[in-house]
């Protein structure tokens, strides 16, 4: 009866609404407040538990991103190893990179598990970490470049390698307090 109201009528039944909304059992409140790193694996969203929370590890519901268990985290702070500073999936697995070791994992949802894969290497220059064809996985790190080569599924070769010998000079000038900001990438044709 007056013109400065607007009047909305939904007349579509409950029915066609669409699914229900996740039991609470099924989601919580987003887990991660302050997560800084993520990566995808078997489908699922995986984030680390921000500053605070640095050695613990979310994941998602399998192809629903915002929806997280409250049984949905894998913990690695019960062994030496740091913060965590970065994921990469390579080969079939999820490589968790920290500070000063780099963990493994493995399954498949919701049975996630993380293992050791190598201690007192880790890295803390999350944006150096890139796939190179017929190396592996390399990084930086404080005291130089490593590769990370081999299948870990199907080698019993897999190993952490230091491959910047021939530029260790360059590396021993480097400022490491600011490594976290350093980038690489890899050019196939360069």
């Amino acid at each position: 009866p007056n013109n400065f109201e607007d009047l909305f009528i939904d007349d579509l039944p409950d029915i066609a609404l669409g699914s229900l909304a996740p039991a609470d059992t099924d989601s919580i409140i987003f887990p991660s407040i302050d997560g800084r790193f993520i990566g995808i694996y078997k489908d699922c969203l995986f984030i680390d538990g921000g500053r605070v929370n640095d050695t613990n590890i979310f994941f998602s519901n399998p192809t629903k991103p915002d929806q997280f268990q409250a049984l949905n985290f894998i913990t690695v702070g019960n062994r030496q190893g740091g913060g965590i500073t970065g994921f990469y999936e390579y080969f079939g697995y999820m490589l968790v990179f920290r500070e000063n070791s780099i963990d493994v994992i493995q399954g498949n949802f919701p049975n996630f598990v993380a293992t050791p894969f190598q201690q007192h290497i880790g890295t803390k220059a999350t944006d150096t970490i890139t796939m190179v064809p017929n190396l592996g996985v390399i990084f930086l790190t404080t005291d130089g470049v490593y590769a990370l080569g081999g299948n870990i599924e199907y080698s019993d070769t897999t190993n952490v390698v230091k491959i910047s010998h021939e530029i260790q000079e360059t590396i021993s000038r480097m400022n490491i307090t600011n490594i976290a900001q350093a980038p690489a990438i890899y050019s196939e044709k360069h």
